[in-house]
């Protein structure tokens, strides 16, 4: 079997698919990747060939740096582009494959698959994605709203979409012979999705359409060999785990500030932290209490810590999970907001301010880390983590 696998958006949205084409071509199948430019370099680091498509998401996350829906909605007329761009760069090969499969913000899955009479099916990174009222939609944060106004925001959703999307998507649509669509959403989605989420943090909300078939494998986890730094591993050694510090692809609009808020916020707890860079680009003086890092394998870091504060990221979210550490969600945007309610509903985690942040503040995000109760319970929801998601994807996928 030969299938196209897309997937637009941050390195979270990107990996989870790029594993699952792995997989596929581990299993004997080929497969034609497309990703943004700038998630290029990583996925031909894994063995694969792929061809860059569309927007820098990188220059997406500094627009929307803030958080804030204003700088949000200034990111959406970029995506209009997105939809040509897909179609042109992924027309050809779509007519070679058996199979479409898409993640993120893939305008054109759907268009390619009815085009070339194929199946489509969409990898969803979490339940927020699949439109329901026992949640609101992604770029609602409040996440404790009465159903009828989850319902009112997905059709607020559908409506902001509409208006920058269905245009670009129906003229391509009407170019090929194909009938307009009347939502945009949707067309994201397919009528057979796979959600790689752990059922534990994330369960599938019982209220979906009706139509919409959903295979929840677990998450997909990034497990490539590799090695700590020797910074990383030097600093694990001097003392007491530390506690793991990242906002992965989240730009930061006063990145120094941030930062010193951080080094602060350790000093005064008295806790070790490791800090990630990020996209941010976070500068630090290391001492006895920081020791700021690039990327390092998460699959290898995170056993060796005492917890993590992150922004939210699934991907994050989950490896932190499955090593079973308390986490804080410091949340930027979108998701960000539903995974750190659904942290604190599991009980392994909790949600706190990220904008503004300062060194009592931080200081006391790291305290309460150390809550007994949060700490055993995350070592028990470890213990029944699936580890196999990118195996059940597959066999989802492909039999």
């Amino acid at each position: 079997m030969r299938v196209l696998v897309a997937a637009f958006g941050t390195r979270g949205d990107v990996q989870p698919a790029v594993l699952t084409a792995k997989a596929l071509v581990a299993a004997g199948h080929a497969c034609e990747v497309f990703v943004p430019p700038s998630s290029l370099g990583w996925v031909r680091a894994r063995g694969l060939e792929a061809t860059g498509v569309g927007l820098d998401y990188a220059a997406v996350s500094r627009a929307a740096a803030e958080g804030r829906f204003i700088d949000l909605l200034r990111t959406l007329p970029l995506l209009r582009r997105e939809v040509d761009a897909q179609v042109d760069a992924m027309r050809e090969a779509a007519g070679r494959c058996d199979l479409v499969l898409g993640c993120s913000v893939f305008a054109a899955g759907r268009l390619l698959a009815e085009l070339h009479d194929v199946p489509y099916r969409f990898l969803a990174l979490s339940p927020f994605l699949l439109p329901s009222a026992e949640h609101p939609a992604p770029f609602v944060r409040a996440q404790t709203l009465p159903a009828w106004l989850n319902r009112l925001s997905w059709r607020f959703n559908e409506l902001l979409w509409g208006a920058f999307l269905k245009g670009p998507l129906n003229r391509r649509r009407a170019e090929v012979g194909l009938a307009p669509v009347p939502a945009v959403w949707p067309t994201f989605l397919a009528d057979v999705c796979l959600l790689a989420a752990e059922p534990s943090l994330f369960p599938l909300a019982s209220q979906l359409p009706p139509a919409r078939e959903v295979h929840q494998t677990g998450a997909v986890f990034h497990d490539d060999a590799g090695a700590l730094s020797e910074k990383a591993a030097a600093f694990l050694a001097a003392g007491e785990p530390p506690v793991f510090v990242g906002f992965g692809s989240m730009a930061d609009p006063k990145p120094a500030r941030t930062a010193a808020a951080i080094a602060d916020g350790a000093r005064l707890a008295r806790r070790r932290v490791l800090v990630s860079r990020g996209w941010a680009g976070f500068q630090l003086a290391d001492d006895e209490w920081v020791c700021v890092v690039d990327e390092e394998p998460h699959h290898l870091l995170f056993p060796r810590c005492a917890a993590a504060v992150h922004h939210g990221g699934i991907g994050t979210t989950h490896a932190v999970a499955r090593a079973g550490l308390a986490q804080a969600v410091l949340p930027h945007l979108l998701d960000q907001f539903y995974t750190a309610h659904r942290l604190e509903l599991a009980g392994v985690g909790f949600g706190a301010p990220r904008f503004g942040l300062t060194g009592p503040r931080f200081a006391a995000v790291l305290q309460r880390l150390a809550a007994p109760a949060l700490v055993e319970r995350a070592k028990e929801v470890a213990s029944g983590v699936i580890t196999d998601g990118v195996q059940r994807a597959l066999r989802a996928l492909v039999g």
